[in-house]
């Protein structure tokens, strides 16, 4: 090979390096939150006489960063200097990290790193209450999630009599919760924890009866004529748990509201002095749990017949 052969060859390696040391890129580093945002990185030619040619592209695994603009070949002029703008998408999952490569005359020269944090984790549940009769059954929870989660049951009374489908899982999810038969006259009853990194995020009580009600009412519906009055019922409360009771009409008031064990109730109806019959509706909680509903209904007043009134 002739001299000047080499020559060339000597010529094309050194405009291939020429700049590289003379370039610099900063920052090279970025550690980022979850949500989408753009940032920037300056690469400065610290060369006083030499132009130098780069170009950046995002790395093979980091689709999630997009390069603002053009990444193709661009000249930055002696001492001069070119930002480079990038935006990185919403983070919903795990921490990941990703890559922007940087060349100076069609070399290597270096790798801006990002890093982007994961969303704060957050989970919710559709219910956090499930009250069932003694026998199997399934109910569903929605769990909604930006992390992975699993679940853990604590047993208050009772132990092994539910099921939990899935117990472990990623993002949102519908989970089932499955009860077996309670052949025991006793109430049960369990905590389910929703767990993130071992923080518990929600809890869903679940209560089951057993064959003999927790709470119960007689009779189950009243009814008054149009004068109103007072009538009563009865709670009977197998447990001796504490048990309230509501009226949801101003016109059928309740005493006493409150009480522990078995008790009687009177219901005072004032009168109904319309044309039509009207209902409310008792309901008996127990154990801040268990509702019993007791139905009131109400005569209406007798119409009065304007033909017939006046002076004779």
């Amino acid at each position: 090979m002739k001299l000047k052969n080499y020559l060339s060859i000597i010529a094309v390696c050194l405009f291939a390096t020429a700049g590289l040391g003379q370039v610099t890129v900063s920052p090279l580093f970025f550690t980022v939150n979850d949500v989408s945002a753009s940032y920037s990185f300056n690469i400065k030619n610290n060369d006083s006489k030499n132009n130098v040619s780069f170009s950046v592209s995002v790395s093979s695994g980091s689709s999630w960063i997009t390069i603002n603009g053009t990444g193709t070949s661009t000249t930055i002029l002696a001492s001069g200097s070119k930002d480079i703008t990038f935006t990185c998408a919403k983070n919903t999952g795990a921490l990941r990290t990703g890559t922007i490569d940087v060349y100076i005359n069609g070399a290597k020269h270096s790798n801006v790193i990002i890093t982007q944090n994961p969303p704060n984790p957050t989970l919710s549940i559709s219910t956090d209450k499930i009250v069932s009769n003694n026998y199997a059954a399934t109910y569903q929870i929605q769990v909604t999630s930006n992390a992975s989660w699993d679940t853990e049951i604590y047993y208050h009374i009772g132990s092994g009599w539910l099921s939990l489908s899935p117990a472990a899982e990623s993002f949102d999810k519908t989970v089932k919760i499955n009860t077996t038969n309670n052949t025991s006259s006793g109430y049960r009853w369990c905590t389910i924890n929703f767990k993130i990194n071992g923080v518990v995020k929600a809890q869903v009580t679940v209560n089951q009866e057993g064959t003999t009600p927790i709470v119960s009412v007689s009779p189950s519906s009243l009814n008054f004529s149009a004068s109103g009055g007072n009538k009563t019922f009865n709670i009977t409360s197998s447990a001796a748990a504490p048990w309230n009771v509501t009226s949801e009409a101003s016109w059928a008031t309740v005493s006493p509201d409150n009480g522990k064990n078995n008790g009687t109730i009177t219901v005072t109806a004032s009168a109904n002095t319309t044309t039509s019959q009207r209902t409310a509706t008792i309901r008996v909680t127990c154990s801040d749990t268990y509702d019993r509903f007791l139905t009131v209904t109400q005569d209406p007043a007798a119409a009065t017949n304007p033909a017939l009134s006046g002076t004779v």
